[in-house]
């Protein structure tokens, strides 16, 4: 029986979570949710899912190798994938998959590949999810398996999957196959995917056989797959830093969903009900340390008569009189002051700042 590795995708900017999010320190490198960086509580939350941590990789961009290194001094070295610079989620993907078949290519595992700046407040039932998946991919279910969540509190800025009925029975649990992706519904449409239960969220976490992504890359993408190719024959020599400040930078900035779900042969959904959240909008923070209810405070903050805020702090006093679904992010060089409504339009205030030059600030 193949054994599960995990990938854990760590490379983003976090550009909507300014000004605390900045391109020297992003958001996953920041305690947004609870008392540790969110790059932390992702490491501890799929470490039971591996064997050892030879299992268990993260990437990141290659500026921030050093700083996950001092994190996770237990983790080998050669399970951190420093990213030259910054292609989107498909690209990663096909990195670490030349990656782990330069370690991993004869057993062909099945690998969970996922994001780090996710929250799972139902930690054990998304890990049961993963196992039973991880499952049925072992007994042949041949396929791109994306996880889905419970639609709970439908957002339109979220992506959604139509799922059929239940194939691939493992135990008790069930695969189904995606009919249709839904991207950010409005409207009527947003009504029907809150109401019926064959839609799920599409929380971005997906598993596969190792083998299934790497055809994906020989077959659809024969121009990107020889650089992926020359990156994984240099990998284990000298010449891995060279080939790989080469060939990546060359490569096209593509999602995952572009790259691999869009020409899979086969997509199946991985359904649960863990209250998956993103963490990628300063509501959604306020909303995971609150319950919705109530105030999201840290650093010098007083607040009278005020509610459903959110106030971080440095070194400054904020205070907060009279106020409600107010966002305010106090940094040395920063601030921003904002509403809940307004707060997931963050990265036009990142893009007016690039407009302007300022790069100091982002």
């Amino acid at each position: 029986m193949t054994k599960l590795v995990v990938v854990i995708r760590a490379g983003g900017l976090g550009t909507r979570l300014w000004p605390m999010s900045r391109r020297r320190k992003p958001k996953q490198f920041w305690p947004l949710v609870s008392e540790h960086p969110l790059i932390v509580d992702a490491y501890e939350r799929y470490r039971p899912l591996v064997a050892s941590p030879r299992r268990l990789f993260l990437t990141v961009a290659a500026p921030f190798v050093s700083r996950v290194r001092s994190l996770f001094p237990r983790l080998p070295r050669e399970n951190i994938i420093g990213e030259p610079v910054s292609r989107n989620t498909g690209p990663a993907v096909g990195l670490e998959s030349v990656v782990l078949q330069t370690r991993f290519g004869r057993e062909d595992p099945v690998v969970a590949s996922v994001t780090c700046d996710d929250v799972f407040p139902r930690a054990a039932a998304y890990r049961s999810v993963l196992n039973r998946a991880a499952a049925a991919l072992r007994r042949g279910a041949g396929a791109v398996v994306a996880v889905g969540d419970r639609v709970s509190d439908p957002d339109p800025g979220l992506s959604y999957m139509q799922v059929g009925r239940p194939v691939h029975r493992v135990g008790s649990y069930s695969l189904r196959p995606v009919l249709r992706w839904v991207e950010k519904p409005t409207g009527a449409l947003l009504t029907r995917v809150a109401n019926a239960a064959h839609y799920v969220a599409h929380t971005g976490q997906y598993l596969w056989r190792l083998s299934t992504v790497i055809d994906i890359l020989e077959a659809y993408h024969p121009h990107l797959w020889p650089r992926f190719a020359r990156i994984r024959q240099a990998w284990p020599t000298r010449q891995r830093a060279t080939v790989l400040a080469r060939e990546y930078p060359r490569l096209p900035s593509l999602s995952i969903e572009q790259l691999v779900t869009a020409v899979a042969p086969r997509v199946l959904a991985a359904c649960g009900d863990f209250q998956w959240s993103d963490t990628g909008k300063w509501f959604l923070i306020h909303k995971l340390r609150t319950g919705g209810v109530g105030n999201a405070l840290r650093g010098r903050v007083v607040a009278i008569d005020s509610d459903r805020s959110l106030a971080f702090g440095s070194s400054r006093l904020i205070a907060l009189l009279g106020v409600r679904d107010l966002i305010v992010v106090d940094t040395p060089d920063a601030l921003l002051v904002t509403t809940h409504a307004a707060s997931p339009r963050v990265k036009e205030m990142v893009d007016e700042l690039a407009r302007r030059g300022s790069r100091r600030l982002l």
